[in-house]
């Protein structure tokens, strides 16, 4: 044990790859100098003594939670030094962040969660010319970081109060990027794959969605989603789909516009969005992907209600709205 403990700190003392030696990539080379062996410079100093004044603050905020929640305090009113400590982005993180951003310098940055505002400053300060758009629901955070981080950047984000789908729509009109993706924020998805469905759009295909093989939920949502998989996109929809419940989505954006896709509208009619795309002409593949256990937060969706949720969206709205369609389809 000893030994091992010895060779490990001489390993992490004197291993030659901590300074980029050995690693022949230029691109991995290049990424390693200039985000991971930078030293700290004024903004980042600046940032983090204003977290360090943050963690020291007994103010009290009253959040809302409308994500998957803390998984540390289940309490809606917590204190600002509570919030930093559970969860808010370390320096140690932080640094990578504003490195990594201004390594790749983007024209606009979205971020999904602005929380006190520390990794808006991060990510803001990095690239000032940057458009910087930060969204949150919680609407004590959000005035706590739009009144707050005006002295810590440079480039004043644009702060958004609402859902993450309100704001879809919206940014999909305006986008210039070829793809639209949708993954679920509880965690249980590995994003890396996303590239894996960008080559998919990039064959030609219109939508892609992936596959849980291995569904890490439990056995009476794998049991309800199987029987519905089989009975309706299968059987009634003649749709070769086993996952249409997959929160992890690809969509070419031009098709999207086609579908007038609306997150905010649809009302149910959210849970057949595949048969919705086959019947707008969508060249459809499902492709497998990662599934993990939910480590945060609690689904919204009760096992008990989920036939009879499925059964009055089927015949009171989808029905109703697409009937020409099914039955075109069906001939």
């Amino acid at each position: 044990m000893l030994r091992i403990s010895f060779e490990y700190i001489c390993y992490r003392i004197l291993a030659p790859h901590r300074k980029g030696y050995g690693i022949h990539s230029p691109f991995v080379f290049s990424l390693f100098t200039n985000v991971f062996r930078k030293d700290d410079d004024e903004n980042l100093d600046g940032i983090k003594r204003w977290r360090n004044e943050l963690s020291r603050q007994n103010l009290y905020i009253e959040t809302e939670d409308i994500g998957a929640g803390s998984q540390i305090s289940f309490r809606k009113r917590r204190s600002v030094k509570n919030i930093i400590r559970w969860s808010s982005i370390t320096h140690k993180y932080g640094r990578i962040l504003y490195f990594t951003a201004k390594y790749f310098e983007p024209a606009t940055i979205i971020e999904l969660g602005t929380g006190l505002g520390i990794s808006t400053a991060y990510l803001s300060s990095a690239v000032p010319s940057a458009k910087m758009i930060s969204i949150d629901a919680d609407r004590a955070m959000h005035e706590f970081a739009s009144a707050k981080i005006k002295d810590h950047t440079h480039n004043m984000p644009e702060f958004c109060l609402g859902r993450f789908e309100e704001f879809l729509l919206s940014k999909l009109n305006n986008a210039e990027h070829p793809l639209l993706i949708f993954i679920d924020g509880d965690h249980q998805y590995e994003p890396k794959e996303i590239t894996t469905m960008i080559d998919k759009i990039r064959e030609g295909y219109d939508v892609v969605t992936g596959f849980r093989g291995n569904r890490a939920d439990t056995w009476n949502r794998r049991f309800i989603s199987k029987v519905y998989n089989y009975l309706f996109i299968s059987t009634f929809f003649r749709m070769k789909i086993r996952d249409q419940n997959s929160g992890f989505k690809a969509f070419d954006t031009k098709f999207a516009r086609k579908m007038r896709f609306d997150p905010t509208g649809y009302h149910g009619i959210h849970r057949f969005i595949l048969p919705i795309a086959k019947y707008d002409g969508a060249k459809i593949a499902e492709i497998p992907i990662s599934h993990f256990d939910r480590k945060a937060g609690k689904s919204y969706i009760k096992t008990s209600t989920v036939p009879f949720l499925f059964l009055s969206d089927l015949f009171l709205r989808f029905i109703p709205r697409f009937r020409k369609d099914i039955f075109s389809h069906r001939k």
